[in-house]
């Protein structure tokens, strides 16, 4: 499995003009290089703490800046699917991390994807087996894990949502009425976010200047197909079956709480747009969950039956991928070949 995320890592460093947000931080880190540019809170969308750290990347250059965030993001994601996810199901997990939009978005999504392998790690080093209970959100691990998190928001705002993970922890095991809240919240998304968030997003993106670039609308986003959001129902139906009725250890409860979390802010893409973009932090708990509902499943031809459908589900989006249109910025380039 290291020679996987090694090859990922590579593959992440040595990209060039791909994928679509490329030109945008690039040209971004040239103009923070500039030791006469003076940062300005009111023209700048981007942290502060991202100024900084490009400048001090300065010296190195764009392409070390973005073979950094790959390797930290590339490590992250190793280190929590070492720890979670058995060895039988890492074909399906792995393939799973890579071909789904997540991987490629985040790619794109510089800021996001430094913040999202940072979280990573920290929840792996962290979080993970180390929370049982209310108590053991006041140890050490835990609150050094609450100021990286504060941390990261000086690279991009939107970290604040990882702030509420440990406490998914402490949520009660096969309790109707986390699940009743869950499906309150799906219901909510999906036929009145559209009547009630964006207005509420757009207000609050008005009076505080903050990512004024982004665009919440009322219709359709494009984000999710009527497929895709097939597939994620049936993930969340399979994943609340197993929550409600089987019995699991406390990381196990945690991690179908966060991809059920993942799943909803998913399927929200129908009408709040870029709001779906928080699901990127963890989209592949959505993933390594797979692991545990097939080795809970009981009956062989349940646990087959999910099994296949995921593979078949995973493959298609494989074949997604080798589809991108050449000569566009969706198109994979090779830094060393357009240096």
């Amino acid at each position: 499995m290291q020679a996987v995320f090694t090859f990922a890592a590579i593959y992440m460093s040595l990209r060039y003009n791909y994928p679509s947000d490329y030109p945008a931080y690039q040209g971004a880190f040239y103009q923070y290089s500039n030791p006469g540019y003076v940062y300005d809170p009111d023209t700048d969308h981007m942290e502060y703490g991202w100024f900084l750290l490009n400048r001090l990347f300065a010296p190195l250059g764009y392409y070390v800046f973005v073979a950094f965030c790959s390797c930290i993001f590339a490590y992250g994601l190793y280190v929590i699917t070492e720890a979670i996810v058995p060895k039988v199901y890492l074909p399906l997990v792995v393939l799973g991390l890579f071909v789904m939009g997540s991987f490629e978005i985040l790619m794109s999504a510089q800021r996001q994807l430094l913040v999202t392998g940072i979280f990573l790690i920290a929840y792996r080093w962290l979080i993970y087996q180390r929370i049982n209970g209310l108590k053991s959100l006041f140890k050490i691990r835990t609150l050094l894990y609450f100021a990286i998190i504060f941390m990261c928001l000086f690279f991009h705002k939107s970290a604040l949502f990882l702030m509420f993970i440990p406490f998914l922890y402490v949520l009660p095991s096969k309790s109707p009425a986390v699940m009743l809240g869950l499906a309150v919240a799906a219901v909510f998304l999906l036929l009145y976010g559209n009547l009630y968030l964006v207005d509420f997003f757009e207000q609050l993106q008005e009076e505080s200047g903050e990512y004024s670039y982004m665009v919440f609308t009322g219709e359709y986003s494009g984000t999710v197909s009527f497929l895709q959001a097939s597939m994620w129902i049936f993930q969340f139906i399979c994943v609340s079956h197993v929550y409600l009725k089987y019995s699991y250890d406390n990381n196990e409860k945690a991690i179908m709480l966060i991809s059920m979390l993942s799943i909803l802010i998913i399927i929200s893409g129908y009408s709040l747009g870029q709001i779906a973009r928080l699901t990127h932090f963890i989209y592949m708990f959505s993933f390594m969950v797979f692991a545990i509902i097939a080795q809970k499943l009981k009956g062989r031809s349940f646990q087959k039956t999910y099994i296949l459908v995921n593979w078949a589900w995973v493959i298609w989006n494989a074949m997604k991928v080798f589809s991108i249109p050449r000569g566009t910025l969706y198109e994979y380039k090779l830094l060393l070949f357009n240096l």
